[in-house]
């Protein structure tokens, strides 16, 4: 997030409005040194809204996480908050949100389509990512982490970072997971591993569970049910049956003809209701090409099947043992 000062500024002058509450966390300094993690959490309407930020560059880390609370306090009370993203300008927030759908209708159709990922080495990831050392401590910890790649469409490449535990006696017998997309492999590499590796130190090291049984989670539009459902037994073999590729397999995931061109963007007005000040913009992807994202209770209609049969060329049973792992 490049020019973030005005947004850092912004939030500081504004940081007793706000409710402001800044914790930096400390588990990059060993996983991922050289990177900076923020959360924040901001109170609005009475409300508290959180977000994370990680990035090699303190500030811009710090902004990333005031953006993702903001984008939550915009999206609160919409019966499709997904596909969304906040930036410091419209074109960031608009090519970010579509990002977003594109992860989620890849992760989607993968899983429903039992179709296998293509295995990416770590080196796909930039020198920021000190590899020697996060071998390290995933071989410390006993984790086992890998790198895939999602099929792409025409202009943006999907990956997904996944670690598990190697001793099935673990208390987290399934796995975590992270995805990320963008217009190249490296910078979609990068965000799957963010994302998944700030969850398995937060999972693995320090032993977070859920507040509430995973059939009392099961409710219509919650992704963390996916997210706490993705760390039992039956989502790791559910992965290593179906989407785990086979070893030394060719990469076969040739580009599905979809762009941007297929995407309806719409800028959310919400934020700048309530806060006409702040230099940040809310967007949202919305597409027919692409699958509806969806989370919790829900059953694929016939405009998701007929989506799913699309990708694969192929009809597919809806019905799976295992929730997507999208969350």
């Amino acid at each position: 997030m490049a020019n973030t000062s005005r947004l850092v500024d912004w939030a500081l002058s504004n940081s007793s409005r706000l409710s402001l509450k800044v914790t930096k966390l400390g588990w990059v300094s060993d996983w991922l040194p050289g990177h900076y993690d923020y959360q924040v959490a901001i109170t609005c309407k009475t409300a508290v809204y959180r977000g994370r930020g990680i990035d090699t560059e303190e500030p811009v880390a710090f902004a990333k996480a005031v953006a993702e609370a903001f984008e939550r306090f915009a999206m609160a009370g919409f019966e499709n908050p997904w596909a969304t993203a906040a930036y410091i300008d419209y074109d960031g927030a608009a090519d970010r949100a579509y990002y977003e759908l594109v992860g989620i209708d890849r992760a989607l159709c993968h899983h429903f389509c039992k179709e296998r990922f293509n295995q990416l080495e770590l080196s796909a990831l930039p020198e920021q990512f000190n590899l020697k050392r996060l071998k390290i401590v995933m071989g410390k910890n006993n984790l086992e982490t890998q790198l895939f790649e999602l099929r792409p469409v025409t202009d943006a490449k999907i990956c997904t970072m996944m670690t598990w535990h190697k001793d099935p006696r673990h208390n987290v017998q399934g796995f975590v997971n992270g995805y990320g997309c963008a217009q190249t492999i490296e910078k979609a590499a990068v965000s799957a591993a963010y994302e998944c590796l700030r969850t398995a130190a937060a999972v693995y090291l320090g032993g977070a569970k859920p507040d509430r049984p995973l059939k009392e989670l099961k409710q219509p539009g919650s992704a963390w049910y996916h997210f706490w459902a993705s760390q039992t037994k039956e989502c790791l073999d559910y992965f290593t049956d179906y989407l785990l590729p086979a070893k030394n397999s060719i990469p076969r995931l040739a580009p599905e003809r979809l762009s941007r061109k297929d995407v309806l963007i719409e800028q959310i007005s919400t934020l700048s209701r309530d806060f006409p000040d702040i230099p940040l913009v809310i967007a949202q992807a919305k597409s027919d090409r692409f699958i509806k994202p969806q989370f919790g209770a829900s059953r694929l209609d016939a405009v998701a099947v007929k989506r799913l049969t699309e990708f694969c060329g192929h009809s597919v049973d809806p019905v799976v043992t295992a929730p997507h792992f999208y969350g």
